[in-house]
């Protein structure tokens, strides 16, 4: 699912994190076992698919929008088994807030791999 226009773009659904998900699915990034950590996540999709093909933990972050923030937990809870998504979690951050930084990772420790699709805007 995705958000009304917005600008801060997390009605999109970007080619990166569409690339990123083929990618999961093919095993070209093996994410089985694998703590990982996605900045950007707008809808989720990578983060998702990490978690359904076994990743140990995901923290999925975005920008910290109320609507944003909102519809990726929306996504997980609709695309996710209850049993699986205590291994997903939706962290509110801004790039760039030493506290915001700090604060994931004393709660989730350190991750194996962080995904970055489609980070930087056309502006």
């Amino acid at each position: 699912r995705l958000i009304p226009a917005h600008s801060l773009w997390g009605h999109c659904l970007w080619n990166g994190a569409q690339v990123l998900a083929d990618m999961i699915e093919d095993s070209v990034l093996d994410v089985r076992g694998k703590r990982i950590m996605e900045l950007g996540a707008g809808a989720g999709l990578p983060s998702i698919l990490s978690v359904l093909l076994g990743a140990e933990l995901v923290v999925a972050t975005d920008f910290p929008d109320k609507q944003i923030i909102e519809n990726l937990r929306r996504n997980v809870a609709a695309n996710v088994p209850r049993l699986e998504q205590s291994k997903i979690h939706i962290c509110a951050h801004r790039w760039g807030d030493i506290a915001s930084s700090d604060a994931i990772f004393q709660k989730h420790g350190l991750f194996d791999t962080v995904f970055l699709a489609d980070l930087v805007s056309w502006r």
